[in-house]
C-alpha cells in the first residue's frame, strides 16, 4: 500500500500549450478533482518544473478522458532522465527513484478536448499492509424522492468507495510517522492501496483517517478509514 502525501505538484511551475482559459492548467491541484483542467486540443503537452532538484518513484492521474499519457524527466541541463507511458487501465505507475529532477512534461492524447481532474508526482510512502480481512464499502450519496402516488425518482450519483482496514507495526517511530503522515494532510492525496493489484483495486483519490486502537509492549495496532473524494 502506498500513498502519496506530498504531491510535487503542489509546488511546480505548471504550463499547458493549449489550454482552455476557463479551465486553468493550475486546477490539476485543486483539491475537487471533478475541477479540471481542460485544453482546446485532442492533443498537448502539460509541463511542470521545480525550483530546485526533485525526487520521483510515482506518477497518479485522477479524472481524466486521456487515452494515453506519456511522462518524460528531465534534469536542470535539460536531459532526459527517465520516461515512461502511464497505463491507462490504472492511471498509476511506480518505478526506481529518479534523482535531481527539474522538469516533468506529460504528452497527454485524447479523443476530443482533453480534460484531467488532478496529478499526483513524487515519492509515494510505502505503508504496511493490512493485517485483517477487509471488505469494500461505498458511500451512496444519490438523492431519492417517491410521491404521495407512489413514483419513485433517483438523482443516480455513481457511490465512492470507502475501506476500513486494521493494521500492526512494531516500534513507536514507525507508528509515529504514519500516524504524523496523516495529520499532516490538509486535502486529499492520491491513495494507492494495492499496487501489485491494480487492474482489481485501482487508486483513489481521497482522505485518510486514523484510529489508534491497542498497545502492546512495542506493538501498535490501529485503523484506517479511506475515503475516495471526487
Amino acid at each position: 500500500m502506498k500513498a502519496l502525501f506530498y504531491n510535487l505538484a503542489w509546488e511546480a511551475s505548471l504550463g499547458m500549450i493549449h489550454a482552455d482559459p476557463l479551465y486553468p492548467v493550475t486546477n490539476i491541484r485543486h483539491a475537487f478533482l471533478k475541477k479540471v483542467c481542460k485544453s482546446t486540443e485532442n492533443t498537448d503537452t502539460i509541463e511542470m518544473s521545480f525550483a530546485a532538484d526533485r525526487s520521483i518513484d510515482s506518477i497518479y492521474i485522477g479524472y481524466t478522458n486521456a487515452i494515453s499519457i506519456h511522462a518524460e524527466l528531465y534534469n536542470a541541463s535539460s536531459t532526459l532522465l527517465y520516461e515512461c507511458d502511464v497505463p491507462i487501465a490504472t492511471l498509476a505507475i511506480n518505478f526506481p527513484i529518479v534523482s535531481g529532477v527539474r522538469s516533468v512534461y506529460f504528452e497527454i492524447q485524447a479523443l476530443t478536448d482533453i480534460y484531467i481532474g488532478a496529478i499526483g508526482i513524487g515519492i509515494a510512502y510505502e505503508m504496511p499492509s493490512p493485517v485483517h480481512d477487509w471488505v469494500p464499502n461505498f458511500i451512496d450519496n444519490s438523492n431519492e424522492s417517491v410521491s404521495s402516488d407512489g413514483q419513485y425518482l433517483k438523482n443516480y450519483v455513481s457511490p465512492l468507495a470507502k475501506y476500513e482496514m486494521n493494521f500492526v507495526v512494531k516500534g513507536i517511530d514507525t507508528f509515529n510517522e504514519i500516524r504524523s503522515l496523516i495529520l499532516s494532510i490538509e486535502r486529499p492525496i492520491f491513495i494507492d492501496l494495492f499496487e501489485e493489484r491494480r487492474e482489481t483495486v485501482k487508486p483513489l483519490y481521497g482522505i485518510i483517517s486514523m484510529k489508534p486502537n491497542a498497545k502492546s509492549y512495542n506493538t501498535f495496532r490501529f485503523s484506517l478509514t479511506i475515503t475516495e473524494a471526487r
